[in-house]
């Protein structure tokens, strides 16, 4: 199982490379790298908070307010007071973050079909259901 899991990571980690790489004249992109993952999160989730990213990412709270500053400064995400919980601030995409979020989204998706081509069309359908009980039982935690 853990094997697998790594072999998930090594799927992750050369799909982002290969998206960057694509984007490597790109000033916008090279500047940002290192938060995609942040942008790729405010993207998917609704009110997602300070909180949400030190989860996922499993960074200190003060790293994540040090990155979401640099994100506000550079103009791709906005802080407001929180619609749910006065007391969080809530993230979210500027017009600018958001080209950013769909672009990678793009090539995420083009990606993982060149990866499933090879099999079958009932073997896509349960590979694509699997994946998404997976990543619905990951959004529980």
């Amino acid at each position: 199982m853990f094997e697998n899991m790594n072999k998930a990571f090594l799927l992750a980690g050369i799909t982002v490379n290969k998206f960057l790489a694509k984007e490597e004249n790109n000033k916008e992109f090279i500047k940002i790298k290192k938060h995609l993952f942040i942008i790729g999160l405010i993207g998917s989730k609704s009110d997602c908070t300070i909180k949400d990213i030190v989860s996922f990412l499993q960074i200190p709270p003060s790293t994540a307010t040090s990155r979401l500053n640099g994100l506000v400064k550079d103009g791709l995400i906005n802080r407001e007071t929180s619609s749910t919980n006065r007391r969080y601030m809530a993230l979210s995409l500027t017009e600018k973050g958001e080209k950013i979020h769909q672009h990678l989204n793009q090539h995420l998706k083009a990606h993982i079909q060149q990866l499933i081509q090879p099999l079958s069309m009932k073997e896509q359908q349960t590979f694509l259901a699997l994946f998404d009980k997976i990543l619905n039982s990951i959004g529980e935690e």
